[in-house]
């Protein structure tokens, strides 16, 4: 992993898109894609292109405009660096579900 992905820490964040517009992407150039995350930390999840813009402006090169989101609840974030999974970020699925899909992994 390039030095410059990681940043202040020593791990990166790696994320299962459902949204087409990005796996057509990820699809198209036949690797991983990096990305900054949409917002700025503390920031409302934006819905559209637009609340993209408005909340990164020129900091980023380019915006991809897949359409608005269906559903404003952020992605869950869960560390999986360490033997058990931890919790960082609340969102739209339950961690619950991630420990047993992760649990099932040892069976």
């Amino acid at each position: 992993v390039p030095r410059e992905l990681l940043g202040a820490g020593t791990t990166i964040g790696v994320r299962f898109p459902g949204r087409s517009t990005a796996l057509t992407l990820a699809e198209a150039v036949g690797r991983p894609i990096t990305a900054p995350s949409a917002n700025r930390s503390g920031t409302p999840n934006p819905l559209t292109a637009r609340d993209v813009k408005n909340s990164l402006g020129t900091s980023v090169d380019m915006i991809l405009d897949g359409g608005p989101a269906s559903d404003d609840r952020p992605s869950t974030v869960v560390d999986v660096s360490k033997p058990e999974p931890a919790l960082l970020r609340a969102g739209r699925i339950p961690f619950e579900k991630i420990l047993q899909a992760w649990r099932s992994f040892d069976d």
